[in-house]
Parts: C-alpha cells; sequence; structure tokens
C-alpha cells in the first residue's frame, strides 16, 4: 500500500511549482507553434526573377506578338493549341527560319534572365552539329547582341529548359527595345525540327555589393608615436653610456669594500 501523502505537502508542493515558474520568467504554456503559424500564414509571397517583360511567350495565341520569316520550312505557332506545343521550326532539310520578338528594357539596367523550353526532333543521328537552333539577342534594327545559346540535331532529349542570365549583353541597352530571336537552321539531308515554348525575359534590381570599403587611415596616425630612427640610436647609446657607467662604478665601490689582504693569503 502506498503512503498516503499529507494535503498540506500537496499544496506546499503546488505553491513551489507556480513561485518558481514566475521566478525563472518560463511561460507555463508553450506559444512558439501557434506564433510560428501565425509568421507563416501572413508571409508575402515573392517573385524570384522580378516582372516579366515578354506576355506573348507561351504561344497560346499564336504567333502574336511575334514576326516570324521562313525559308523552304515552316515558323507557326498553331493558336489554341495546349501547352507543350509552342512554336515550330523547320522540320525540313535545308531550311532557315527565324521567330522573334520585341522587348522594352526598363531603365536604369537591372538584372535580367532569359528561359526557355526547345525540343529538337531530328532524323540525322550522327553526332555532327549540323542542323543547329540559335537563341539570340538583338538590336531594334536586327544587329546581334549575343548568341545566348545553341541546340544541335543530336540534342533529342525532349522537351528540354534554359535559363541564362543576360544582364552583362543587355545592360548597354537599358531602356531601348531589343529583340529575343529564335533561329532555326538545318544543313544536312535528312530533315530536322525544333519547336520552342515558355520563353520568358524577367528583371529585377541589381543586387547590392555585400562587402564594404576598406576605411581610409589618416597618414598622421600611424606616424603620430614612432620615433624616428637616429632618435632612437641616439637615445640607445646614450642609455648604454649610462648602464656601463653605473656598472663600472658599482664594481669599483665592490672592491674597495672588500679589499683582501694578499700577504695573508701567500706569504
Amino acid at each position: 500500500m502506498s503512503a498516503r501523502r499529507h494535503p498540506l505537502t500537496t499544496v506546499v508542493l503546488l505553491f513551489a511549482f507556480l513561485v518558481g515558474g514566475v521566478l525563472s520568467n518560463t511561460p507555463l504554456i508553450n506559444v512558439s507553434t501557434s506564433v510560428h503559424a501565425q509568421t507563416l500564414g501572413t508571409a508575402a509571397v515573392q517573385t524570384p526573377n522580378g516582372p516579366e517583360l515578354i506576355t506573348t511567350g507561351n504561344f497560346e495565341h499564336g504567333l502574336d506578338g511575334w514576326q516570324a520569316s521562313t525559308r523552304t520550312g515552316t515558323a507557326f505557332a498553331a493558336a489554341g493549341q495546349a501547352h507543350g506545343v509552342g512554336a515550330q521550326l523547320c522540320h525540313a532539310a535545308r531550311c532557315h527560319d527565324e521567330l522573334s520578338t520585341q522587348v522594352q528594357l526598363p531603365t536604369p539596367a537591372q538584372q535580367s534572365f532569359l528561359s526557355y523550353r526547345f525540343r529538337v526532333d531530328s532524323s540525322d543521328t550522327s553526332r555532327v552539329c549540323n542542323d543547329r537552333l540559335y537563341t539570340e539577342l538583338r538590336t531594334k534594327a536586327g544587329t546581334p547582341i549575343e548568341t545566348v545559346g545553341v541546340a544541335c540535331n543530336f540534342d533529342t532529349n525532349g522537351w528540354q529548359y534554359r535559363r541564362t542570365e543576360v544582364s552583362a549583353a543587355l545592360t548597354p541597352y537599358a531602356g531601348q527595345v531589343v529583340r529575343v530571336a529564335f533561329v532555326g537552321s538545318t544543313a544536312g539531308s535528312t530533315p530536322t525540327g525544333f519547336a520552342v515554348d515558355d520563353v520568358h525575359l524577367t528583371a529585377r534590381p541589381m543586387p547590392l555589393l555585400s562587402h564594404q570599403p576598406a576605411p581610409l587611415i589618416h597618414p598622421l596616425r600611424t606616424t603620430r608615436h614612432v620615433t624616428p630612427l637616429r632618435h632612437s640610436v641616439a637615445t640607445q647609446r646614450r642609455r648604454s653610456g649610462r648602464f656601463h657607467d653605473q656598472v663600472g662604478m658599482g664594481t669599483k665601490q665592490l672592491v674597495d669594500n672588500n679589499t683582501f689582504d694578499t700577504g695573508s693569503i701567500f706569504p
């Protein structure tokens, strides 16, 4: 049978527990879970890549907003097609198709990213890059700025995704109109087709530099307590001379105070 606890003992233990909790400033109820949940619930969703500069990059309305030119091949985008069809280029041998759109760049210059999905279908099984899909940045007049990417006839791995930062190439053209172009070119005797979809050009403010400049040091602060070398050498010589003088005087005094009678030692 267990011992029966006295009622007074129970009251004393309860009082000590409450007083201990107050003195240690420890809450008796854990509220961290509810506070954390409230923080997550009110957090704002941020877009990592910034505002979208191309609004017709999904080709859901055909080639609206795009300019196409074709030679022997076929450059088209069927309106109303399901996601993943995109714009088609070439699908023929010895073709040259171009597809481009104009983009107004913001000012001042911002950090820019170009992303897109592409697909290559080819009957050319060689590992030689005979047929190519170029991704280019151009001026409004069509002058090349930079070739962002190249896909070859052997890149037949289904839909693929590419994302490239193009800030350096577009910074000199801040506030101007530029072009994003896709060029399909086939040189082989077998047909090759290209498809492009989900084209995005985004821009966001340039990131700030994380490092701080080194503080400037006043020239006087580096020489305020430095003694010139010539004064230092002279001071050392004076101190060295006083030291030897003191040593000599101490030795003489020691000899005077300890006079030996050599006759008593050597008869």
